[in-house]
């Protein structure tokens, strides 16, 4: 292609229904002059847009194709008669006037209007046409300024990820409930102290001693549902293993009846001999604190005799 910087022959603004102007030729009204269009018209930063435009069946003159022996090119960019080396994008133009190409929206484009301007060039590299000036060198160069475009450049949405959390559910955990004893080794008559939790505050509990239950008291509970009783075992309640149980209004609802094994001992008298009586003596003589056996006594006096005969014995040898 031929790009001739000298004189330009004839400038030409073209609009659908408006005049142009061919150098020397006089104004004429153009019908059907094409316009270009954008595909997409709007878009994020980054977008490619298709530039084009159909054939021309216009009877203006010059016309943007090539005639005779031109070349006939199209540049787009910032501002109107943008130069070949400055343009964002070109494109040549067809035998029948129609031309398309592509610019990329720059991916660091603010948002808001991008104004495009496309420029037909047509080279002419043929003696005057038309009643064109020429450069002195026999070629002619025309300029035809398409409307303006204008692309919109829109902020990219915003991906926002929503992280929806399960629902929770507060839950309340239930007091615990439980029973004890101050001592599970109990006797007949015997007091001790029995503790609980978990029924309805302020309701009335009640103190069992079983196996055949024996209502041995009743108890309050406190703020939190507790409660604390001391009864005692009933006097001749039978030896053996047996429940304390405690029966209320629990704090969940319903009746809540709680049990602890306790062992309830018997009652066993150790009886010891009685005293031996002491037996008053005559006069004279010691009391009597209890009797011996009577062949403990004859042996006893058969010693007491023997002794007497061996001291008599000895007393008639020293006289002789």
């Amino acid at each position: 292609m031929r790009r001739v910087a000298a004189v330009v022959a004839a400038v030409v603004v073209m609009a659908a229904g408006s005049v142009c102007a061919a150098g020397g030729a006089g104004a004429q009204t153009c019908t059907g002059y094409p316009e270009p269009t954008l595909d997409p018209t709007s878009g994020p930063a980054g977008t490619t847009v298709t530039v084009s435009v159909g054939a021309d069946t216009s009877q203006c003159v010059p016309r943007p194709q090539p005639i005779e022996n031109t070349d006939a090119f199209v540049t787009i960019g910032p501002a109107s008669q943008t130069a070949f080396g400055s343009a964002w994008a070109t494109a040549a133009i067809a035998a029948d006037g129609s031309w398309s190409t592509t610019w990329q929206v720059p991916a660091n484009q603010p948002a808001g209007p991008v104004t495009l301007y496309a420029t037909a060039w047509i080279d002419f590299g043929a003696p005057v046409v038309n009643g064109a000036v020429t450069d002195g060198s026999g070629f002619e160069i025309a300029q035809l300024d398409y409307q303006p475009l204008v692309f919109q450049v829109t902020v990219p949405p915003t991906t926002t990820t929503t992280t929806t959390a399960a629902p929770t559910t507060s839950t309340t955990a239930a007091p615990s409930s439980g029973i004890r004893v101050s001592d599970a080794d109990l006797l007949p008559g015997e007091g001790f102290t029995v503790y609980g939790s978990g029924f309805q505050p302020g309701a009335t509990v009640e103190v069992y001693l079983e196996s055949t239950p024996v209502l041995l008291g009743t108890a309050v509970a406190d703020a939190v549902g507790d409660v604390e009783a001391t009864v005692a075992v009933p006097a001749g309640f039978a030896a053996g293993p047996h429940t304390v149980r405690l029966v209320g209004a629990g704090i969940g609802g319903g009746v809540l009846n709680l049990s602890v094994g306790v062992t309830v001992g018997s009652l066993v008298a150790d009886v010891a001999p009685p005293p031996a009586e002491a037996t008053a003596a005559p006069q004279g003589e010691l009391p009597r604190t209890g009797g011996l056996p009577v062949g403990a006594l004859a042996a006893g006096m058969g010693l007491v005799l023997a002794g007497v005969a061996v001291l008599r014995l000895r007393e008639v040898r020293a006289r002789a």
